[in-house]
């Protein structure tokens, strides 16, 4: 099954760059590219999580692939969200098994484990998981677990947004300061350098944070990934 599912993702992603150099659109490739993700976490779900937990448990799409802006070296970055952490510790072994058939079947994987408190805390030494879930996006599982997520993160987003915008601008000067700080290169690093992707993706961070109201937003809001403004 494993060695089938790396054949087709493979065959698939082929597909999706040959038809992308026919047509130059970049929005359909991420779409099918995000879509053909989608089908393989949701399976792994199907057969390793879903007999073991039914409750108490969310997968979510967070970062690039919560935008569904799946890139071809893109990581598929997994949020595994329990209800408490005593319920992650009892699945391990299925949690494993699940995240071993993604990377076995060629998918670039990065997950963490988490609760809603967790998501809802400062964790300085790793902004990148608060900002990961301003583009979160539903998968499957427990709606009420996402719903508490929902209930917590917009206000957490609205209490700390100075600190977020302060680390989010150190994080990208540092960045540039690598680039020599200027946009002109012979061969520019086109998601990283200044001007580039990374840079434009900071952009719509900044107004999501600046505009966080703290109001909490329900699930069906939230089908295509986390809005904390109106």
């Amino acid at each position: 099954m494993t060695i089938a599912a790396k054949q087709l993702f493979s065959a698939n992603a082929d597909r999706i760059r040959t038809e992308f150099f026919e047509t130059e659109d970049p929005d359909a490739a991420l779409e099918q590219r995000t879509t053909m993700a989608d089908a393989l976490v949701l399976e792994a779900y199907r057969q390793h999580l879903f007999p073991v937990r039914s409750n108490g448990l969310a997968l979510l799409a967070v970062g690039g692939y919560g935008r569904r802006q799946l890139f071809p070296f893109s990581d598929v970055d997994l949020l595994l969200l329990f209800q408490n952490d005593d319920l992650a510790t009892s699945i391990r072994a299925p949690i494993a098994a699940f995240l071993q058939q993604l990377w076995d079947a060629g998918l670039r994987l990065s997950h963490s484990v988490r609760t809603p408190v967790e998501c809802s805390e400062l964790h300085a030494e790793n902004i990148e998981l608060t900002i990961s879930l301003l583009d979160q996006r539903f998968l499957t599982g427990d709606p009420a677990i996402y719903a508490a997520l929902l209930e917590r993160l917009p206000r957490f987003v609205h209490g700390q947004r100075d600190h977020l915008i302060r680390d989010l601008s150190r994080h990208a000067r540092e960045r540039h300061a690598k680039y020599a700080n200027t946009v002109y290169h012979l061969e520019p690093n086109l998601k990283e350098a200044p001007g580039g992707l990374r840079d434009f993706q900071l952009l719509c961070w900044l107004d999501q944070i600046k505009r966080a109201t703290g109001k909490s937003l329900s699930p069906t809001e939230n089908r295509a990934g986390l809005r904390i403004a109106p």
